[in-house]
């Protein structure tokens, strides 16, 4: 029993696999391939966008974080000179806090920034590939063509060769005209009457009859 299964189950992969391969169609597979990257492209693309106008407004922001640790070090330094031990302490306590929140926006910054390269890398490569198989699909449609062309011709030779051609139709048409003819023309020759003409005797003998001569005779004696 586990035998006759798996077999059938064979039967039906095959069958299966048969009818993929007559739906098959690569050329058309190939155009949809492209308009899908296209799509995936542009996603990919306005992901990109999103994430680089993210870190510009970060840069703005690392910028403000910059002027903080500048302004409260400004602070410490005008506090100490005053001799204000406490400003100057609470200056540079906000001044370093400053300063910690500038580090790790810079670290992220200059990852995303990474990322970014890689990514505009990426969508430069995916962009020139759909470009190029786009180019392409003119040149590879028209060889897939122009091999249906030649295998239908050459199938189409061995066909005439054969004599499984409706071509070959035309050979037998030709021989049976020709035995038409050649069948007309013989009739035509026994058809044909001949006129015999006149005998010797009919034009140089006599053409009087005995009576003729016999009246020439009674009339003579007259």
């Amino acid at each position: 029993m586990p035998n006759l299964w798996q077999s059938i189950k064979n039967t039906i992969r095959g069958k299966g696999d048969e009818l993929a391969n007559k739906m098959a169609d690569p050329v058309r597979d190939g155009k949809i391939a492209i308009e899908d990257s296209k799509k995936q492209i542009a996603k990919f693309t306005d992901k990109i966008a999103k994430l680089s106008a993210h870190n510009k407004k970060q840069h703005k922001t690392l910028e403000g974080y910059e002027a903080d640790v500048q302004k409260y070090l400004g602070l410490a330094e005008r506090a100490a000179k005053a001799g204000d031990r406490d400003d100057a302490r609470q200056a540079l306590e906000l001044k370093s806090k400053a300063q910690e929140r500038f580090d790790s926006l810079k670290k992220e910054v200059e990852q995303n920034e990474a990322i970014l390269a890689n990514l505009r890398e990426g969508l430069t490569n995916a962009r020139a590939r759909v470009a190029n198989a786009q180019s392409n699909m003119v040149s590879l449609e028209a060889r897939r063509e122009g091999a249906k062309v030649r295998t239908e011709l050459a199938k189409a030779s061995t066909e005439f060769s054969a004599g499984q051609s409706p071509l070959a139709a035309l050979d037998d048409l030709e021989k049976a005209v020709n035995d038409d003819e050649a069948s007309a023309e013989a009739w035509e020759e026994m058809a044909e009457v001949k006129d015999p003409g006149k005998s010797l005797e009919d034009k140089y003998g006599s053409a009087k009859s005995s009576v003729d001569d016999e009246l020439e005779k009674l009339m003579g004696g007259n």
